[in-house]
């Protein structure tokens, strides 16, 4: 009965609310619609400005859907939307989305095929990581034949490989065995790289055999030990090859260098190269008064020049992890004070025993993911989507929190095994000029604004060995090079940078490299040491004179010198960047690596 009475109250209700409701989900809809394509909306607007772009697209990598993701692919791949780094910093982002987000738009892959083959270095790498992250099978072929073609570099073949090994299938596999049909033993090593993907132990077994040969370079050795250190059982497989293979002592020291350069140090195959090598692979620790003795003998026969120059040696990577004087890496700790606040013996420990003295914020986690990937390093940052590791190296590498499968503490990233490559005296020079940072004098912490960390031209281009370049020449060789074609280089502690160490062989030019963050405009002055055989260009304008002023906008801004060697009786050069009393710039040198 009370049924009755009200059903028709209900109805009348619902004929009165409709409009209403009506009304409320529209508004929701409306709502919701503006939340999730507020950014992507304000890319199409066009009322953009230019520096503001990149950061809106890290909101849309963010949080995007595939809709939106697909907008922000049709506008990267365009050559004139925006600045080539927006471009390639948007393929990252895509690349980022579909790692940790698992979102992937549909969107035609003829045009990245296009930027893999067409596209600058840069961009290419890009591409192909994006290729690989989608998964794009119908790449493949597009891929495959970069990856054998001769004349494709390093970085792009590295990173093709990468890209079919995440894509698999025939494809993967038979790239690999051309290049391991190859004469030329670089070659081989790229196949066996992209082999370890497929198989460990047929890829080790040809590892072994290419190491066993009388001569192998710093290259092939860093492309081999990529391939198995970054995969599940990957240096468990190798050693036990290396065990049966006969590989030459310096070689296997060679070996274990570059796996202590990158963090590594993996117990057996540390013992099967020690065992090739003919050094202990675990020397016995230094009872007390074996610690005292030492650090008493640092003192008296320590070289601090000496130590300055051994500290700087690539093939110890001190400078790869750490920074001195706002310059170097930011694996560990940056080494600039800590003369002035840890004793002799302290630093002796720190270097024969890393992890006995490891700080909280460098201990590394290892992370082993689904797809049969390791990934070792110290935790940048990371929520409940994604986690990321910076190694050994200074690389960071994003990974999806859904990957991971197994995550356990690491050892330090500087190994116990390192100074095991020093002669005592060397070890001595070393530990002296260490202690001595931040004291006063010669080694105390930096104050003056000195270009300290450096890039230079790898390979000075021809024609520019017997004249400065022109406006094209230096726009076309020098402004346009590619970000591969430059390397890092760090002055000394007092801020010289070391000319001999760059100038090697019939290379007596230099192209160096410094750059300033300004945050307000302004004119400031670069500062020479001394003005022979150096030609300035502050961005793309020369700048001339006794007075070396130039107006400076906002942004980083990059400071380029042309050095001849030949002209200088200064084997240093030193440059420091100031500001005229009357101006009004902000502004700071850029240090790190």
């Amino acid at each position: 009965m009370s049924c009755q009475i009200f059903r028709p109250l209900s109805a009348q209700f619902a004929r009165l609310a409709a409009p209403f409701l009506f009304v409320i989900c529209c508004c929701a809809a409306q709502w919701a619609y503006a939340q999730e394509d507020a950014t992507t909306r304000l890319l199409k607007s066009g009322r953009l400005p230019p520096e503001r772009v990149g950061t809106v697209l890290n909101l849309v990598f963010q949080r995007g859907g595939a809709e939106d993701l697909a907008y922000v692919y049709s506008q990267a791949v365009k050559p004139d939307t925006w600045t080539t780094d927006v471009r390639r910093q948007a393929l990252d982002g895509l690349a980022g989305a579909a790692q940790t987000r698992k979102v992937i738009p549909e969107v035609p892959l003829e045009t990245l095929g296009e930027l893999i083959k067409t596209g600058d270095a840069a961009t290419q790498r890009a591409a192909l990581k994006l290729a690989g992250a989608w998964k794009a099978t119908p790449l493949a072929g597009s891929v495959s034949a970069l990856a054998v073609a001769p004349e494709t570099s390093d970085t792009a073949r590295q990173a093709a490989l990468d890209a079919l090994t995440v894509i698999g299938g025939d494809p993967a596999r038979e790239t690999a065995e051309k290049l391991l049909a190859s004469d030329n033993p670089h070659l081989r090593s790229f196949g066996v790289n992209g082999l370890a993907g497929f198989d460990q132990m047929k890829a080790a077994a040809q590892a072994a055999e290419i190491l066993s040969a009388p001569t192998t370079t710093s290259e092939n050795v860093d492309l081999l030990l990529s391939a198995f250190l970054g995969r599940k059982e990957g240096s468990d497989h190798l050693a036990a090859a290396l065990g049966d293979a006969k590989i030459p002592p310096d070689t296997a020291k060679q070996v274990l260098r570059q796996m202590y350069l990158i963090g590594r140090s993996d117990p057996a195959l540390v013992n099967a190269l020690s065992a090739a090598a003919g050094i202990s692979a675990d020397p016995p620790p230094l009872t007390p008064d074996d610690l005292k003795k030492l650090s008493a003998e640092v003192m008296a026969k320590g070289s601090l020049p000496r130590g300055e120059q051994i500290f700087r040696r690539g093939d110890l990577g001190c400078m790869k992890c750490h920074a001195v004087s706002g310059a170097g890496g930011d694996v560990g700790p940056d080494l600039s004070p800590i003369g002035s606040t840890s004793p002799t013996d302290y630093i002796v420990t720190s270097i024969l025993n890393p992890d006995l003295s490891i700080k909280e914020s460098f201990l590394t986690r290892l992370f082993a993911t689904s797809d049969g990937l390791i990934h070792q390093g110290i935790v940048v940052d990371r929520d409940d989507k994604r986690i990321i590791v910076k190694d050994g190296a200074g690389l960071r590498t994003t990974i999806a929190a859904a990957d991971i499968e197994q995550e356990e503490e690491g050892r330090s990233l500087m190994p116990k095994g390192l100074a095991g490559f020093l002669a005592h005296a060397e070890f001595l020079d070393l530990v002296r000029f260490v202690g001595e940072l931040g004291k006063p004098g010669e080694y105390a912490v930096r104050t003056q604004p000195t270009i300290q960390r450096w890039r230079y031209l790898k390979a000075t281009p021809e024609g520019l060995t017997d004249h400065a370049p022109n406006p094209a020449e230096f726009e076309q060789q020098i402004l346009r090079a590619a970000e591969d074609q430059w390397a890092p280089a760090y002055g000394k502690v007092a801020g010289g940078l070391p000319l001999d160490e760059l100038a090697v062989g019939d290379r007596k030019v230099l192209f160096l490299r410094g750059e300033v963050d300004v945050t307000e405009p302004g004119e400031l002055e670069v500062k020479l040491d001394s003005p022979e055989g150096v030609t300035v260009w502050a961005d793309d304008k020369p700048l001339a004179g006794e007075s070396l002023r130039a107006p400076f906008e906002t942004g980083r801004r990059a400071i380029t010198f042309r050095v001849d060697t030949r002209e200088r009786k200064n084997r240093d050069l030193r440059v420091t960047i100031e500001k005229p009393s009357e101006s009004a710039a902000v502004y700071t040198v850029v240090g790190g690596r």
